[in-house]
């Protein structure tokens, strides 16, 4: 479902039915909280993301948090605000602190917004992803 290469409206009448069958399926297996992860600008599928079926959706960096932060209100659904893994990877560390700041000031007036990363490379170092850590928790 990369967004870049399907329309909105392909998303919808193409991709979306196949996710809420999944999402039932898994519901009847027993699983009892399921995320769907979709990395990339999804801000044009962000309503239909939100009714998947699914409890947790992913804003990812490249994404406007703006786009997910009403809908999770309205949708009654957790929105995994992803940050720049790079920027865990590569810092620099006031860069890394802007993004956690801006992801806490929507989190602390939408307490169904959390952070998260992303993917991170094996070249992550452990202690930067320790001081993400620190700064999520301190706040």
């Amino acid at each position: 479902a990369a967004p870049p290469l399907l329309s909105p409206q392909m998303y919808n009448s193409l991709v979306l039915p196949g996710i809420r069958r999944i999402a039932k399926e898994l519901r009847q297996m027993a699983c009892e909280f399921i995320e769907y992860v979709v990395g990339g600008k999804t801000d044009d599928i962000a309503t239909d993301m939100a009714v998947s079926g699914f409890d947790m959706i992913v804003s990812d960096f490249t994404s406007d948090a703006g786009a997910f932060t009403e809908l999770s209100l309205d949708k009654r659904v957790l929105v995994r605000r992803n940050i720049n893994p790079s920027i865990v990877e590569n810092g620099p560390n006031d860069k890394l602190s802007g993004q956690v700041e801006d992801i806490l000031c929507v989190v602390k007036k939408n307490d169904n917004f959390t952070v998260g990363t992303g993917v991170l490379s094996y070249n992550t170092p452990t202690e930067n992803v320790l001081k993400l850590r620190e700064m999520c928790v301190g706040k």
